[in-house]
């Protein structure tokens, strides 16, 4: 995929917290943030824009409600850059799951 208008000096930070039984996550970027009528639907569906689609964001969020339940759910907020954010309880463990 061809990223339009890609600025220098991009950042992007990821930290993770465990607090109070849960493990947060949280991606902050230094872009130009995602205007109000994307940021509306970004959950809802797929947006499709000259950035990208929002596909990823969108799949996120369903398999995190999918696996944890509402909890986990996606927060999205967007000023200057973008801040993503989640949590899982740390006591989820899946039976099944040989890695």
């Amino acid at each position: 995929m061809l990223f339009l208008n890609i600025k220098k000096n991009c950042e992007v930070i990821v930290s993770a917290l465990m607090k109070d039984g849960h493990v947060y996550m949280k991606v902050t970027d230094n872009g130009q943030g995602i205007d109000d009528d994307k940021m509306a639907q970004l959950l809802k569906a797929p947006v499709e824009s000259l950035e990208g689609t929002g596909t990823a964001l969108f799949n996120l969020d369903q398999r995190l409600r999918g696996i944890f339940g509402r909890q986990a759910a996606l927060s999205i907020h967007s000023d200057k850059g973008t801040d993503i954010s989640f949590r899982i309880p740390m006591d989820y463990v899946k039976k099944d799951d040989s890695r």
